[in-house]
């Protein structure tokens, strides 16, 4: 909107013939919509940036937790292993015992 009315602005300005060219206000008002459009496109702006980096800072939390949790999944793994095979041995001894 600001670069429509900035070439709005520019565009019609050598048209003017010298006599309406300084009637300023027609042109303090396209500067000030200008204005206008340039404040609340800056504030969009902001605030955009602001929730990209929230999202980031959640992004990287999320991969920290992420790891995490792997981490956590394959020590249960280990120890589940580890229990399983101590278990079959257990039960193998177990087993010969009773066929003897």
């Amino acid at each position: 909107m600001l670069k429509n009315c900035i070439i709005a602005v520019l565009f019609l300005l050598p048209m003017i013939p010298s006599a309406q060219a300084r009637d300023l206000s027609a042109l303090q008002t396209a500067v000030e919509v200008s204005r206008q459009e340039m404040k609340g496109a800056e504030a969009d702006y902001n605030a955009d940036v602001q929730q990209v980096a929230a999202r980031k800072k959640n992004l990287e939390d999320a991969r920290k937790q992420l790891a995490d949790a792997q981490d956590k999944a394959g020590q249960s793994r280990k120890r589940y292993q580890e229990a399983k095979a101590r278990y079959e041995r257990a039960q193998t001894t177990l087993d010969n015992a009773w066929k003897q």
